[in-house]
């Protein structure tokens, strides 16, 4: 069973057509990778982090309530 574009239609299963068509992960910033796109993301994960680090919850991942929870946390300190 492969992919429906595989060119050869040959492999056991998905998955080794899959690896044999050497398929890789894309940004989904459009077309290629957006360096800005991926630092601004990396910067919210890691705050988003030391959010839970510092027991308290964001609620969510919007920038909006990632600050709030780093003033809170602030706060606490």
């Amino acid at each position: 069973m492969c992919r429906s574009g595989c060119k050869t239609q040959d492999h056991g299963s998905w998955g080794s057509c899959a690896k044999a068509a050497n398929i890789s992960a894309q940004w989904l910033g459009g077309t290629g990778v957006s360096y800005g796109d991926e630092k601004a993301f990396y910067k919210i994960s890691d705050d988003y982090n030391a959010c839970l680090d510092a027991g308290v919850d964001p609620g969510g991942f919007e920038r909006s309530d990632i600050n709030a929870a780093l003033r809170a946390a602030d706060a606490k300190e």
